[in-house]
């Protein structure tokens, strides 16, 4: 009844308890903007998905999708899709051609977040134009690693479909030229 935004939501249905609650929603209530793609951590406690809502965080500046971590005990939100510096996303691209993040995937304890993305600013020394990336975001040491590099410091091109192990130390993904 209070779903005012007109996109779609990502809701968490808790099977004990027999109730459905909004996941994506701001503590005013619903984001403005559409959310998708929720995967939840297997002890329930965080919850990734992705969103083009503007206003689930303040770093959020870039008008594009990204991903967001929920802890369901403090109902927190972060915006997983930064660099070192708490800096959004960025990129050379205009607006709305999908910068920020998607197919994300987070390991067991929420520390690790595996996912795509055609940011330019996520780490140092990012080739231009690059292409999507894979890259692996550290929750705690607040830093992410690129993974998608080939040996010759080339970006890999074709990349997609990461999947984070549930204790971190994996990241599986795709691409045609890893070399």
């Amino acid at each position: 009844d209070d779903d005012t935004n007109e996109g779609t939501d990502v809701l968490l249905f808790n099977r004990a308890a027999g109730t459905v609650s909004v996941v994506s929603g701001t503590t005013n209530g619903v984001a403005e903007g559409s959310s998708g793609a929720g995967s939840i951590t297997p002890n329930g406690r965080f919850i990734l998905f992705e969103s083009d809502a503007t206003d689930l965080s303040p770093l959020d500046g870039n008008h594009t999708a990204d991903l967001y971590l929920m802890e369901r005990e403090t109902g927190q939100i972060q915006l997983v899709t930064v660099n070192s510096n708490a800096t959004a996303a960025a990129s050379s691209l205009p607006t709305g051609f999908g910068i920020g993040a998607f197919e994300g995937s987070v390991s067991g304890d929420g520390r690790y977040v595996a996912f795509l993305s055609l940011g330019t600013n996520l780490v140092p020394g990012l080739p231009s134009p690059a292409g999507a990336q894979v890259y692996l975001r550290d929750m705690v040491g607040r830093t992410n690693a690129w993974l998608s590099r080939a040996t010759s410091g080339a970006a890999a091109s074709f990349v997609s479909s990461p999947v984070v192990s549930s204790n971190g130390a994996y990241v599986v993904f795709l691409s045609t030229n890893l070399e």
